[in-house]
């Protein structure tokens, strides 16, 4: 499929283009080739001599099986996957853990992928984008909407762990997340494997809340957010609130607040979509895995919005532009105008 050269295979494989897949295996292959996965002590380490039999997968197979992983639902022991790619569930396992950690390593400082506060240029884009969309909102400055995130989780035998981890609201075991979105489609914050029994505005406490007042006090631009965040009246952020407002221009700007928000609620079904894999029940365990899995995939999804660029946001908010992304005005055209009278 990768020698094909077809892009649509290669998209719905991987959910990459071949020019991408060939960008991230220029990264992946080095490191890739330079350490190995210690069977006997589950530890990756630096390559001594390379003797032996090759490896049953180069660096195009097994960054293959890594996006195809991501992309699939369902045990990969009994499904398809190992066929695919012609190994056995034990190694292919392995394979797994190994490319998500050398994925994880030289994609959480690249520019494309890392999540990272926005610069005083990308601010303006951001807000002049918004306002045009949503002009009620355009004298707050808002850049970016943010939500929370849920997604199941294992139950546990232990009453300590699964009282952690138990929502009473959705009556369910999950893992919780914070994302800020930007209009360009891209998580520019997140507070992400915390608690499932934990609500949205503790979440922000670690961090996320320090960040939006940073954009603020740098900036003066604004986020919107939900009535989740009901624990915080703070003045970088814009609640559309559910009860109804006192004067017409409270009304206008809590409706465009509720139509905003949808952007992240986008971002939210986006980064579902595009990674089912985390629609699964995420397992119960002790060793860091599950933060891999989560900050591995949203370090993809930076990247993937930043270079195959299909994402639902980016297209509604902005258009491609020399050097960054800036809005358009869209004509306010009924479907009657595309019709003879």
């Amino acid at each position: 499929m990768f020698r094909s050269g077809d892009e649509q295979a290669l998209l719905n494989c991987c959910g990459v283009n071949h020019e991408v897949f060939n960008e991230l295996l220029e990264l992946f292959e080095p490191e890739y080739d330079t350490y190995t996965y210690d069977v006997d002590t589950g530890i990756i380490r630096k390559l001594k001599i390379k003797t032996g039999r090759k490896r049953e997968l180069d660096a195009i197979g097994c960054l293959g099986l890594l996006l195809y992983w991501y992309q699939t639902r369902g045990s990969a022991a009994r499904g398809r996957i190992g066929w695919a790619f012609g190994v056995t569930s034990t190694p292919m396992y392995k394979w797994l853990r190994f490319a998500r950690r050398i994925m994880l390593s030289v994609l959480q400082t690249h520019p494309l992928a890392e999540v990272r506060l926005p610069t005083a240029d990308e601010v303006e884009i951001y807000v002049d984008a918004i306002a045009a969309k949503y002009p009620a909102l355009g004298e707050h400055r808002v850049w970016g909407a943010c939500d929370g995130l849920k997604l199941p989780f294992e139950k546990s035998c232990n009453w300590l762990i699964q009282n952690n981890f138990y929502n009473g609201w959705t009556t369910g075991t999950f893992i919780n997340s914070v994302l800020l979105f930007a209009p360009d489609g891209k998580i520019r914050a997140a507070v992400y494997n915390a608690n499932g029994c934990w609500h949205d505005s503790t979440i922000s406490d670690y961090g996320l809340y320090d960040k939006m007042e940073k954009v603020f006090d740098d900036f003066n631009a604004r986020v919107v957010v939900d009535s989740a965040f009901h624990r915080q009246s703070k003045d970088f952020l814009i609640k559309s609130g559910q009860q109804d407002s006192d004067t017409p221009r409270d009304v206008l700007l809590n409706n465009a607040a509720t139509s905003c928000r949808q952007l992240s609620e986008w971002g939210m079904r986006q980064i579902q979509g595009g990674f089912p894999r985390l629609k699964d029940n995420m397992s119960l365990e002790k060793f860091g895995e599950r933060k891999v899995i989560l900050n591995l995939a949203i370090l993809l999804y930076n990247y993937q919005t930043s270079r195959v660029q299909i994402n639902t946001i980016l297209n509604t908010f902005m258009s491609e532009t020399k050097g960054f992304f800036s809005y358009e005005l869209i004509p306010n055209d009924t479907a009657n105008d595309f019709f003879d009278a």
